[in-house]
């Protein structure tokens, strides 16, 4: 989608979203936990050091998983507002933080009512005050530019994987974050990069979207059957990391060159495991409640469908079957029941997971006897984590 214009873009995103919005909330967002719970401890240890009252916003908020969650780290002290392009995930948002405010934040953010979501942000005098009516909201709205609006007056700005989908925008998009931050506020992004995995599922789509190009444009320019295959097979081996993109290289050093009082306090690359009964279940809910959906509705389901096979492909190659064994990475699981069916998700379920056990485990577990048993996959996705200050010198920060 590169050659979209932002606006074109910003259309094509809305409409996505708003056709995955439910899925993503009950798949994909609770699988996203892990990031979320690192991020806002960061910002839980900041809470004394914020300018007290002031605005949090929440750019490119999606269902708003983690506005409560966000709320209830800074003691219901701050107003609370999610900006987002889909009307679909901004009625979804608000529907939670009127439920998080019936509940007094008791499972706050989840989309089932989900006691057995981990919480974070309690005191340790217990729990904090059900946040105040109408402390938390989110709009429709472009959350490219929130500084026309905001300029020096917020707290905080928390966002999660919102950053990556603004293209070359991205960085003009950080800086105008930042820019909103008060003198002491804190912004706090976490993105996926364009090189998610090393191996996996993402890789393994990024090749396959590759693979299917060069095969479309060997079509139109009359290459052989057997040099398309030739040439295919070589861009699906072989683990090399594709570079970063030039808006990714020059994300930060625009924010550092266009605030003069902001100061990075880290920039890295965070890992957890994620976790999903077979292939199958994680190739419907990325191309129908995530973020490969808005190229579903670019390019059509039978491109799809062909895009699959050679994502499938992939994998099996990756994990070492040969093509009759293929069936062994895919079940009869839906994204209805993509965690087994229980209506109450374990933490191991959704993903949430002990970092340290990816070392001692490949990406997807040894193959069974039989094609009828379902292949669970697991792996191991990192996104990127930016923390800024404004105001304030690195020493008045805690990470």
């Amino acid at each position: 989608m590169s050659a979209f214009t932002p606006s074109s873009r910003a259309m094509l995103l809305a409409k996505s979203w708003d056709f995955a919005a439910k899925l993503y909330t009950r798949e994909l967002a609770p699988r996203f936990l892990p990031w979320m719970h690192g991020a806002l401890e960061v910002l839980q240890r900041n809470a004394g050091s914020l300018p007290p009252g002031r605005l949090v916003l929440v750019p490119c908020c999606g269902p708003g998983l983690e506005m409560s969650l966000i709320s209830r780290c800074l003691g219901h002290g701050h107003p609370l507002l999610g900006v987002d392009l889909s009307q679909g995930m901004v009625d979804i948002a608000n529907r939670l933080a009127q439920e998080a405010e019936r509940t007094a934040g008791a499972a706050a953010g989840t989309a089932a009512g989900d006691s057995t979501l981990p919480t974070i942000g309690q005191s340790a005098d217990g729990d904090r005050p059900t946040p105040p009516p109408g402390l938390i909201r989110a709009v429709v709205g472009d959350a490219s530019s929130l500084h026309v609006e905001h300029e020096g007056q917020a707290a905080a700005v928390v966002s999660f994987f919102g950053l990556q989908q603004l293209g070359p925008a991205a960085p003009a998009a950080l800086l105008s974050w930042v820019r909103c931050l008060a003198p002491g506020g804190i912004a706090i992004v976490v993105l996926w990069p364009s090189h998610v995995e090393d191996s996996g599922p993402w890789r393994q789509y990024d090749r396959a979207v590759q693979r299917l190009q060069q095969q479309q444009q060997q079509q139109q320019q009359g290459t052989s059957p057997a040099a398309q295959h030739e040439q295919c097979s070589s861009t699906n081996t072989g683990n090399g990391a594709p570079p970063l993109t030039e808006w990714e290289r020059s994300l930060v050093e625009v924010v550092m060159q266009g605030v003069e009082d902001a100061v990075l306090l880290s920039d890295e690359m965070v890992q957890h495991d994620m976790q999903w009964p077979d292939v199958d279940t994680f190739w419907e809910v990325m191309t129908q409640g995530g973020p490969w959906h808005a190229r579903r509705l670019s390019f059509g389901n039978a491109y799809m469908e062909t895009l699959k096979a050679l994502f499938v492909a992939g994998l099996a190659q990756e994990a070492g079957l040969g093509t009759g064994q293929q069936e062994l990475l895919v079940g009869q699981h839906h994204p209805g029941t993509a965690s087994g069916g229980s209506k109450s998700k374990t933490q191991e379920q959704m993903g949430v997971r002990d970092p340290a056990a990816a070392a001692a485990r490949s990406q997807l577990q040894p193959a069974p006897a039989t094609a009828s048993i379902i292949r669970p996959l697991i792996h191991t996705p990192r996104a990127r984590q930016i923390v800024i200050k404004r105001g304030l010198s690195s020493a008045h920060a805690r990470l």
